[in-house]
């Protein structure tokens, strides 16, 4: 099994490559072609929780399964509130095949993928950009959007 780290996939990700794969899973899980099992839950009184999903796109021979954890005292701490990993295996054999040690990076960096490809899916064309919250998604969110939507102006509201 190859172990990835954070640094290693900043450096090599290909953000075109990866919102047109992201952009694709969407479409799959959409129609169907998409197993994806209950996501397992954890609270801790950091605050914190955890949740832990697998997925796999028919036709793939891998599947994924990732460890997503939120704790919102991190920042204090000079951590990241969200943290985890993700895992690549195969689908015929099991085996482990890759291991993503990000600290949660990727699945920000998808989810703020997915944010602007569901901009531009509703016809988001430019202009004003509103974002509500104020944490390390609505940043990435904005950053995202704003990057592949050329976003004139972006107003975040943040409760604090």
């Amino acid at each position: 099994m190859r172990i990835f780290t954070r640094e290693e996939i900043v450096a090599a990700l290909d953000e075109a490559a990866a919102m047109a794969a992201v952009e694709r899973a969407i479409i799959a899980f959409a129609a169907g072609r998409a197993q994806s099992g209950d996501a397992g839950h954890f609270s801790f009184p950091a605050p914190g929780d955890a949740h832990v999903k697998v997925a796999h796109l028919a036709g793939e021979d891998v599947f994924a399964l990732k460890v997503s954890a939120s704790f919102y005292g991190n920042p204090a701490k000079g951590l990241s509130s969200s943290q985890g990993f993700s895992a690549v295996m195969s689908a015929t054999t099991g085996e482990a095949l890759a291991l993503f040690a990000d600290g949660g990076w990727l699945t920000d960096v998808r989810t703020a993928m997915a944010g602007a490809i569901a901009a531009r899916a509703i016809g988001y064309t430019g202009g004003t950009l509103g974002i509500v919250g104020a944490g390390i998604q609505a940043r990435m969110q904005a950053d995202m959007i704003r990057r592949h939507i050329e976003a004139e102006r972006v107003l975040i509201w943040g409760r604090d």
